[in-house]
């Protein structure tokens, strides 16, 4: 698993480092529908604050209808870190969300 980290504005006074793991699964997928990295990196920042919204091992999917993109994105806590993990790209034709999981547009978080 590849291992970025991103440093997040989530309030005035307070960076935070967010690491972004990009799973085996989502690169291969990433390559085959030519995705950029820079546009899953630009979903995670879009979030902001709202990022904390989300629970310990919850799933969250990212839709971007413009570039008919849709992120799927687990996020958890090792030693202390936000991570952040990629586990899947597809077309926004074929999203679904599993039980559990929230759906956000993009343009709704700009």
């Amino acid at each position: 698993m590849e291992r970025y980290k991103l440093i997040i504005k989530l309030d005035d006074l307070e960076d935070e480092e967010i690491f972004v793991d990009i799973s085996p699964h989502a690169r291969k997928r990433m390559g085959k529908r030519s995705i950029d990295p820079n546009s899953i990196y630009g979903s995670i920042l879009s979030l902001g604050e709202r990022l904390l919204e989300f629970k310990n091992n919850e799933e969250f999917i990212i839709t971007d209808f413009f570039l008919d993109e849709a992120i799927v994105f687990g996020i958890g806590i090792e030693d202390f870190d936000i991570v952040v993990t990629v586990i899947t790209v597809l077309p926004t034709a074929h999203v679904y969300a599993k039980k559990g999981q929230t759906i956000i547009n993009i343009d709704d978080l700009l």
